[in-house]
């Protein structure tokens, strides 16, 4: 299947393409990075809006349907 998925869409790398080693002091500070970041543990770009009513930011309001 995947082999299909890659045929399909032309999808090459370049022979050189190396993928850097990273070492477990690394791997911790970026854990710990990412904690400082998203305490919750949220994934990014999730939001909690502790308000009701109000829409979390990213989200278009709603019309006003009050008569004034």
């Amino acid at each position: 299947m995947l082999d299909d998925i890659v045929a399909a869409n032309n999808v090459q790398v370049p022979t050189d393409f190396t993928v850097p080693a990273i070492s477990d002091e690394q791997i911790q500070q970026m854990r710990q990075k990412q904690q400082l970041q998203n305490p919750q543990g949220m994934p990014p770009g999730a939001q909690i809006d502790p308000s009701e009513g109000k829409p979390a930011k990213g989200e278009p309001k709603k019309p006003d349907t009050k008569k004034k």
